[in-house]
């Protein structure tokens, strides 16, 4: 019997993987990025995303493979659709498993990608149950991070005692032509290997899970933010408390059949972390909590030290931090010239209240008061970057509304210039908006680096009164909370002159 494939509906999940694959789509990509380098050795970070009860899925409905090349459409543009999750690249499809890969060029990046793998699989999740109902309490997502120092044998130079590394980047030709090559990347070597050995064993649903090298750089950066007016102790404290050992145990083939620390990350610990059904749970028993007692980031310096990994590690950071990792110079040279711009926004609500924050003990100044401050967004607009700071500071979703020209621009009310404690200056714009009501989300405020917040009827302002109630402000501000108010409330004067 001759087997015609095309009339089996699962092989479109094949022509999925083509489609979805981005190595039909490298010849722009290849062509600019081989433009600027031919070496891609450097730092990658490596995300696995997979899908959880499958097999049993599998077995009970005759349609699964709709599910699947769903999961291939949909994990892809909701984890591109992060900040972080555009740079990374579809690395290959391996049954219901998508992994992606990125080379880091930034150490800031590290730190988001944690968050950004969370909220990746907390949307699909949605999306998935929300397509497919009978999935509903029975499949679900776990992730996989991990990091390695890669060589790429096409391009470096094996006389760069940097770049001799075990993991290495293969680049294949494998089809089209010499105008349109499709190009293959692979990755081979011990410390890729780690990740699948990892996840195997100790990936659960729902949970993000983190190799140890790949920890300890976040931590170790988050560590040492230095003290600008959008990082403060707060913010150190929460984002270090998301990262948990939760056992040690021996991975087959890694670090020489010495214990290896497992590590999940969450947004929140509060709340329950296991169903109560699920099984081989027992040696997740938070480590770290109960048995070291220490740092999560001081323990691991003192593992990868006894193993002989730290000093790796150490010079992993120190190469993104520096731009010393080859051919890199050019780009980190242009993030380092790239203007630094601050966003604010006065915010009123409908009884015509402002809002003012109370700056964080760690900060510069953290007796006065602000507006908070928001930074200017890679790709996004003013009123983008601003709403999306805003909106998570508020206790509720709201819409802010600003004051705009004729052309749909936004008016701003003034500027501003500050010195960080690095001794460098930057700018920043003031707007100002109006939202329904003023409800800050506690949580969120500590972690933007702010002690409290009040909410001042707009007919109280005045400097007897901020004397009287001990709030002290930042010169011009009460200057420019009257400009808003005026904005708002409709001076149309001001708004001519933009027609």
């Amino acid at each position: 019997m001759e087997l015609n494939l095309s009339e089996d509906p699962s092989n479109n999940i094949i022509e999925k993987i083509l489609k979805n694959s981005e190595i039909l789509n490298t010849k722009i990509d290849l062509q600019q990025s081989m433009k600027e380098s031919k070496d891609f050795s450097g730092l990658y970070v490596f995300v696995s995303f997979d899908i959880v009860n499958s097999t049993l899925y599998k077995s009970i409905d005759r349609d699964w493979y709709k599910l699947i090349d769903y999961f291939y459409d949909t994990l892809p543009a909701y984890f591109k659709s992060e900040e972080i999750g555009e740079k990374f690249k579809i690395w290959k499809f391996i049954g219901d498993e998508v992994l992606f890969y990125s080379r880091i060029n930034n150490s800031r990046d590290l730190i988001k990608i944690p968050s950004e793998i969370t909220s990746t699989i907390r949307k699909v999740t949605k999306a998935m149950h929300n397509k497919f109902n009978e999935s509903c309490g029975l499949l679900s997502i776990k992730a996989t991070a991990w990091s390695a120092i890669v060589s790429d044998k096409s391009g470096s130079d094996d006389n760069d005692e940097r770049y001799k590394h075990k993991n290495v980047l293969f680049k294949r030709i494998r089809g089209g032509n010499k105008e349109f090559p499709i190009t293959i990347y692979d990755f081979i070597g011990p410390e890729i290997d780690l990740g699948f050995r990892l996840a195997k064993s100790n990936a659960k649903k729902n949970q993000v899970l983190l190799s140890a090298e790949l920890t300890y750089m976040i931590l170790d950066i988050i560590n040492s933010l230095d003290d600008d007016p959008e990082i403060g102790e707060d913010f150190k404290i929460s984002e270090k408390a998301k990262y948990k050992i939760m056992c040690i145990e021996e991975l087959k083939g890694i670090w020489h059949r010495r214990k290896y620390p497992i590590i999940w990350y969450r947004e929140q610990w509060e709340t329950d972390i296991f169903d109560y059904d699920e099984d081989d749970l027992e040696k997740y028993t938070f480590y770290n909590d109960k048995e070291n007692k220490k740092e999560v980031r001081v323990y691991l310096k003192e593992v990868l030290s006894s193993v002989g990994r730290f000093q790796s590690v150490r010079n992993a950071i120190d190469d993104i931090e520096k731009g010393a990792s080859k051919n890199l110079d050019s780009i980190v040279n242009g993030l380092s010239n790239q203007a630094e711009i601050h966003l604010v926004s006065i915010l009123f609500d409908e009884m015509d209240n402002v809002l003012l924050l109370k700056r964080g003990k760690s900060k510069k100044n953290n007796d006065f008061y602000d507006f908070g401050c928001a930074d200017l967004l890679n790709k996004k607009s003013f009123s983008d970057s601003l709403t999306e700071y805003y909106s998570k500071l508020l206790e509720t979703q709201q819409s802010l509304s600003f004051v705009k020209d004729s052309f749909g621009n936004l008016i701003p009310i003034g500027t501003y210039v500050f010195e960080k404690s690095s001794g460098t200056l930057a700018s920043g714009i003031i707007f100002c908006a109006k939202v329904q009501n003023i409800d800050v989300n506690t949580k969120e405020l500590s972690r933007k680096g702010y002690q409290e917040f009040k909410k001042i009827p707009y007919t109280d302002l005045s400097s007897e009164y901020l004397q009287e109630k001990q709030i002290t402000l930042f010169d011009g501000s009460l200057e420019n909370i009257q400009k808003a108010h005026s904005l708002l409330t409709g001076d149309l004067v001001l708004k001519k002159t933009f027609k």
